[in-house]
């Protein structure tokens, strides 16, 4: 297995066990780049490595002279300094939105949306690569909609090379497609390999494990998590959750498998509260109150079947964004969830995390703002990122780290 040695900075760290009693005893998180510092915009992906590389995958504000850029920063001491390593420029639109180290190959990969230069209606699926530890990038895979955007939400790279990217594609008819292309050969060459065409369909996450490649996102109204146990070539849904009826709304957002192989699927679904019977045409018509919950789901058997592990009502619109499974085996967790309303609403970045794989959950870190990414490395150092107030009027890319304990 091949890593990124040439980033080694100093001697390896060495990761004390942690037992079950101090396990959720403190949660001592620490932001080590956002707020004032930094380009401000949003932290939508991040991906660790051993030694302390990190790399945040973000949007940012406009420039001086209205040109928005899709950002890769780059951390080489665990995130107490960034360098800035990529800058995708984009006419009106640029962001980048995830990022993935392949332990398997070494490869850095980094998923954008970028303004197309010729037909500023149009924002192209852009996938870069990096076979220097991040220091330069090129464009691997440049996917053009023929109407409005496309969307590479996510990448993973599963334990034999293989590399997906998941995302969201508009078509001429206006049609969403819950798309996923990879790549066999190190990102040189892609091909599509999943696309189910509809109305609000797209893959908002991904995860691999040694049994398979797994998509989550939504298929129609739909919670839908997808699966392939083939490398790719052929791929069924293995979970579909609307607890509340074919009316109801749910969606995952991230995943992230532990070193076991239990797969966990995090976002929001509408529950049923109470219904109420009305009249329309000469019919009774049974109609379902709901509101929206914080869920995350888990599978113990490659995705066959599912459990829900946690399910919280915070404030309004909750959601778990993305996860991610350290070290030692604890799961966490990060979204958004609003408070109030209208002027006078807040909304708030929250973590969750457990430390006995999913049965009981703690509330870790909360703080204005919202959260879009998570990772953890083999030293058992955690990593958040999203978009924080802090202490500037202006919200920035923010990333927020938990030290091994």
């Amino acid at each position: 297995m091949k890593r990124l040695n040439h980033l080694i900075l100093g001697a390896a760290l060495l990761l004390a066990p942690l037992t079950s009693a101090n396990a959720q005893s403190t949660w001592p998180w620490q932001t080590v780049d956002g707020y004032i510092a930094g380009p401000s915009g949003t932290a939508y992906g991040l991906a660790a490595v051993d030694n302390g590389v990190v790399f945040s995958a973000r949007s940012a504000a406009p420039d001086l002279a209205g040109i928005a850029h899709a950002y890769v920063r780059r951390s080489l001491d665990g995130g107490q300094t960034w360098q800035l390593v990529s800058d995708l420029p984009g006419n009106g639109t640029a962001s980048s939105l995830a990022v993935a180290v392949g332990h398997y190959s070494g490869l850095v990969f980094a998923t954008a949306i970028i303004r197309n230069a010729q037909n500023l209606t149009r924002d192209d699926w852009v996938t870069l690569r990096s076979a220097d530890g991040g220091t330069t990038w090129s464009k691997v895979d440049v996917l053009t909609p023929p109407n409005f955007k496309a969307y590479p939400y996510a990448v993973v790279e599963d334990t034999a090379g293989r590399v997906f990217v998941g995302g969201w594609f508009s078509d001429a008819a206006n049609r969403d497609h819950y798309l996923v292309r990879r790549s066999l050969n190190g990102g040189t060459t892609w091909a599509t390999v999943d696309d189910v065409a509809g109305g609000f369909n797209w893959v908002t996450g991904m995860a691999a494990t040694p049994t398979g490649a797994f998509s989550v996102g939504r298929i129609g109204n739909a919670w839908t998590v997808r699966r392939s146990t083939n490398g790719g070539a052929t791929w069924t849904t293995v979970d579909t959750y609307r607890p509340a009826g074919v009316s109801s709304y749910s969606a995952p957002q991230g995943a992230a498998a532990d070193a076991n192989g239990n797969l966990y699927v995090t976002g929001m679904a509408e529950m049923p509260v109470s219904s109420y019977v009305t009249k329309n045409n000469g019919h009774w018509i049974t109609n379902t109150v709901t509101e929206a919950h914080w869920i995350t789901r888990k599978s113990i058997d490659s995705g066959a079947t599912w459990s829900v592990a946690d399910d919280r009502l915070l404030g309004t619109n909750p959601s778990g964004r993305a996860m991610t499974v350290d070290a030692i085996g604890r799961v966490f967790v990060t979204g958004s969830y609003t408070i109030g309303s209208g002027t006078t609403s807040t909304q708030h970045w929250t973590t969750r995390a457990s430390a006995d794989g999913g049965v009981t959950w703690t509330t870790t870190d909360d703080l204005v703002g919202f959260g879009m990414s998570a990772t953890s490395d083999a030293a058992g150092n955690v990593y958040i990122g999203g978009r924080a107030l802090g202490d500037s009027t202006t919200p920035s890319a923010t990333v927020r780290k938990l030290a091994a304990p």
